[in-house]
């Protein structure tokens, strides 16, 4: 894949993220963000999984909601 740089205004790219509707939003940020590791997980990121469940089950999470 041919790749090159582009400069824009961060602006610019907030509005038309802006602009889209939140499934395509979703789109955008699932494609851009999230990688998929199907690797074993080591001790610590099965103990730190479990501490986060834990934590989400008793309610001691914090909400957040995008602005976007």
């Amino acid at each position: 894949m041919r790749t090159r740089q582009v400069t824009l205004p961060i602006e610019a790219i907030i509005d038309l993220l802006k602009s889209l509707d939140a499934q395509t939003r979703e789109e955008i940020f699932e494609e851009v963000f999230i990688e998929c590791d199907t690797s074993a997980i080591s001790i610590e990121e099965a103990d730190a999984l479990k501490t986060a469940m834990n934590e989400y089950e008793l309610g001691e999470t914090i909400s957040w909601k995008s602005s976007l």
